[in-house]
């Protein structure tokens, strides 16, 4: 922990009742609260966060918050050639050398253009 965290909290939410994320899995068709699939992104995400009670400036009376939100998240399948890694360290000299698919006329697609 951080020397200044301990004097210095960062306070996000005060009174927090409940805090629950949940991922949308598709074979299931339901809300998990678990995601143990490390080869995927789940599609949807859900927070629920739910605020307020014991609260001093209003008594036993605190007024409550519940916020629910579903976040889709955007993902696409990366290429084959780029999957597997096994030496990748974030350094572009340890990425393996591939070359990009190419289109009937034989050239690069657009998406795989080198930006100048």
């Amino acid at each position: 922990m951080d020397a200044d965290e301990p004097k210095n909290p960062l306070v996000l939410a005060r009174n927090v009742q409940t805090f629950k994320v949940e991922c949308w899995d598709t074979n299931q068709a339901e809300w998990t609260t678990e995601w143990d699939n490390t080869n995927s992104i789940p599609p949807l995400i859900r927070v629920n966060l739910v605020l307020g009670g014991n609260n001093n400036h209003f008594g036993d009376a605190a007024p409550t918050l519940a916020v629910t939100r579903v976040i889709a998240v955007p993902s696409q399948t990366m290429p084959a050639a780029a999957q597997g890694f096994g030496g990748f360290n974030g350094s572009p000299n340890s990425l393996p050398a591939f070359a990009p698919p190419v289109g009937n006329s034989g050239s690069v697609p657009q998406t795989w253009a080198p930006k100048n």
